[in-house]
């Protein structure tokens, strides 16, 4: 790393060392322009076109035999060996401990801390210069104040120069000193007795206070992206390097005991980088270890090659510790399993860290095709699909699948749940299962949960035999001075996007490859759109949605639910009868999909897909958003968890009705809502009539369907 070091005069650094604690000032930091400014280096890394060199080489993951350690805080590494914070518990009550864990010996020190009533640990750091002693920072909290103390061997250090303004955070030894991060401030103390030498000032907060392997101290400033370097003895800092943009909101470890001055935690991979150099080096991918690095508690290099870091389990509030090591020794029999998608799920790493402690035997590959090819993306699937080079599973998230599925790219998801013993599928829900079939009667999608999206209505004229059409619709606000709009603040260009999605097959008839658009039914939702006014121009009394509805100002309100819990809360407060409107063609409402998966016909390992797929489907845990699974007896489940919490039992028969009325789900076709858009604009700015758009869409879906479908 390069070090830019701003010189001293030795006798401001005599003076300033010789300071008491009231006389202690504050230093502002320094850098040297001419070189972190570098104009080509530093327009590389501000742009975040920072090259990534891959590391070779496959890793293992050992998790440690329990340390009864509950809770860890932290792990400083030094040489060859680390030091882990934590916490005990014992009947309730916890105790702090410093563990010294080597990678060859393992536990070879287990060191209670002593803390006062009322006081808990910040921080702790080693003295490597004297036999590895320790000292931590305590603070101890009374109705009246905050007070700090070190505690260093068998010395209780009071640092009496605090105030109500302090917040004490990291410290760090160096030579006869203590260094003591608080807010953007370093503040130095002699460690003989805690007095304040004198601060220096960093530009922002300090985040992460750590070493180098050459024993440097080093500061990062997260809000700004930016590192400083402390060198003993000097009262300034120098700026060293800026954070790559593609790392702003990664967690930054030390480096130490690695050839790197800091270690990375990437969405999924670990990265090593020497500050301000132009370049990061992939070290490793955490799908594949098994490791999923948002539940990471701490991390660090033992030695070179050898990691240890502490994590928890999906689900589980107790930390584990683990090693991860380079597996170098004889071949060991593993399955590569490779996931794709647009993008990546929020919790796939979750899940990845889960399914391998069951699996053990598969490697997991993730590939994100938009991050990975860009606006390619879509191109690159459908020709690793067609080509032979596709994924075992497809998050099926904003792709075609009417077209992958119309062109035998997926596989028939029946035939895999009639084989598997372990379910049937009588343990769907059966008319979400219909709404997944295409129209031969085939499954190729299966989400990991779904939500039901409806409209509430107050009225029954615009609805017919438990449906609404958009004629009926337009009769209702042309005849019904009272009603402002048919939805509470929603722009015609955004309503033009959402509504097709819950009625598409009213617009396009995906079987015969045939556009609707030119139907009367197409014609009276383009004049519906093309009759809502600017949304500054509406003058609401509501503030929101349900009252609009309930103050009669608009025909509907959407309603998404995710649960019996956010059922009820929307639906008590109306007095009058509430109709569950749904959409045109959608009576009572829609499935709307989560995490929707299938499996391509050419995936090399497709048990392993379905393994990971019925993994997801099976577990409520990654349901983060609400919802259910596709299983009934999830839904059922959390119909007998309201009645226990009370909820009354007509509330919840009317979501069940609802739920077991439901035949159809959403489905967004990029291309076609594109065209909606872009004709639908020329509409609303005057330029065509509504059967002039209604022709135009007509033509540009047909020739789109004809394409990808005749």
């Amino acid at each position: 790393m390069q070090k830019l070091y701003v010189a001293m005069a030795l006798c401001l650094v005599l003076l300033l060392t010789a300071c008491s604690s009231k006389e202690a000032s504050t230093m502002a930091f320094e850098s040297d322009s001419s070189e972190v400014t570098n104009e080509s280096r530093q327009d590389l890394l501000d742009n975040s076109n920072i090259a990534v060199t891959v590391a070779s080489g496959k890793f293992r993951v050992n998790y440690l035999e329990s340390t009864a350690l509950s809770l860890i805080s932290g792990i400083i590494p030094t040489e060859n060996a680390v030091y882990i914070w934590g916490c005990k518990y014992q009947n309730d009550i916890g105790t702090d401990h410093i563990l010294k864990y080597s990678y060859s010996e393992g536990i070879i020190m287990d060191c209670p801390l002593s803390t006062s009533e009322n006081g808990y640990i910040l921080s702790f750091d080693i003295n490597k210069k004297d036999s590895d002693s320790l000292c931590y920072l305590e603070r101890i909290d009374s109705d009246d104040e905050s007070v700090w103390t070190l505690h260093y061997k068998d010395k209780e250090i009071s640092l009496s120069w605090t105030d109500a303004r302090s917040n004490l955070q990291q410290i760090q030894f160096n030579d006869g000193s203590i260094y003591i991060t608080d807010r953007n401030i370093i503040r130095i103390c002699n460690l003989a007795d805690g007095n304040l030498l004198y601060s220096l000032e960093a530009p922002s907060e300090i985040s992460k206070f750590f070493r180098t392997s050459n024993d440097e101290m080093i500061m990062y400033c997260k809000d700004i992206g930016e590192f400083y370097s402390i060198k003993a003895g000097e009262a300034s800092l120098q700026k060293i390097g800026d954070l790559p943009k593609t790392f702003q909101f990664n967690a930054i470890y030390s480096g130490c005991n690695s050839p790197f001055d800091t270690l990375i935690v990437g969405e999924n991979d670990l990265y090593g980088w020497n500050i301000g150099e132009p370049e990061v080096t992939r070290i490793l991918s955490f799908d594949t270890c098994g490791i999923n690095s948002y539940n990471l508690a701490s991390f660090s290099c033992i030695e070179n090659g050898k990691y240890i870091g502490a994590t928890w389990r999906s689900g589980d509030p107790i930390d584990r510790l683990f090693c991860i090591e380079p597996d170098e020794g004889l071949p060991r029999e593993s399955t590569i399993l490779r996931i794709a998608g647009l993008s990546r799920p929020l919790v796939l790493s979750s899940a990845i860290a889960d399914f391998k402690m069951t699996h053990p035997e598969y490697s997991i590959e993730y590939t994100d095709y938009e991050e990975q090819y860009g606006d390619q993306a879509l191109e690159q699937l459908q020709i690793d699909l067609l080509q032979g080079d596709s994924p075992d599973l497809l998050f099926v998230n904003g792709l075609p699948l009417k077209v992958f599925s119309s062109r035998g790219l997926l596989e028939n998801l029946y035939a895999w749940i009639d084989s598997d013993d372990s379910l049937s599928l009588d343990d769907f829900t059966a008319n979400l299962i219909v709404a997944l079939e295409n129209s031969n009667h085939y499954l190729y999608q299966l989400p990991q949960s779904y939500s039901i999206v409806t409209t509430l209505s107050t009225r029954k004229a615009p609805t017919t035999n438990g449906f609404w059409t958009f004629s009926a619709v337009n009769s209702e606000l042309e005849n019904d001075p009272t009603l402002i709009s048919a939805f509470y603040r929603e722009p015609r260009e955004s309503l033009a996007v959402t509504l097709p999605m819950y009625m598409i097959n009213s617009l396009v008839d995906y079987k015969n490859a045939q556009s609707q658009f030119s139907s009367d039914a197409a014609i009276d939702f383009l004049e519906f759109l093309n009759n809502i006014q600017p949304q500054d121009q509406l003058q609401y009394i509501s503030e929101n949605e349900l009252d609009a509805l309930k103050k009669g100002e608009v025909l509907f309100a959407q309603l998404m639910i995710l649960s019996p819990e956010i059922f009820v809360e929307s639906v008590r407060s109306f007095d009058s009868t509430l109709y569950f409107a749904g959409y045109p063609d959608a009576p009572n409402g829609n499935f709307y999909l989560n995490l929707p998966m299938a499996i391509p016909v050419t995936a090399d390992e497709k048990v392993g897909a379905w393994e990971f797929m019925k993994f997801l489907f099976s577990s409520e845990y990654y349901t983060t958003r609400g919802g259910w699974l596709p299983l009934q007896n999830h839904f059922e489940k959390t119909l007998d968890e309201a009645i226990a919490q009370g909820i009354s039992k007509t509330y919840l028969s009317q979501l069940s009705e609802i739920q077991e009325s439901i035949y159809s789900a959403t489905y967004y076709d990029e291309m076609i809502s594109d065209i909606i858009l872009d004709e639908t604009s020329y509409m609303f700015a005057g330029v065509h009539s509504v059967n002039e758009t209604s022709e135009q869409i007509n033509r540009r879906v047909q020739l789109y369907l004809t394409e990808q479908y005749g």
